[in-house]
């Protein structure tokens, strides 16, 4: 997986962001086991960059 520095820092994070708002259930019913699964094959393939954000508007990110 290719690596980008974050901004203006040293931190270098996966080049695709995993999101992950829909696990929380705010869309539905959501697997916990599912979702488990599905962060430990994004770690497999190199992602380290996950999004939390519930969302993103009114000219701020939560």
């Amino acid at each position: 997986m290719r690596r980008v520095r974050l901004g203006r820092t040293n931190l270098q994070v996966s080049a695709i962001a995993f999101g992950t708002w829909a696990f929380g259930g705010d869309w539905g019913s959501a697997d916990f086991q599912d979702s488990k699964d599905a962060i430990h094959h994004a770690l497999e393939l190199g992602i380290n960059f996950f999004d939390t954000a519930q969302g993103y508007g009114f000219g701020v990110a939560e």
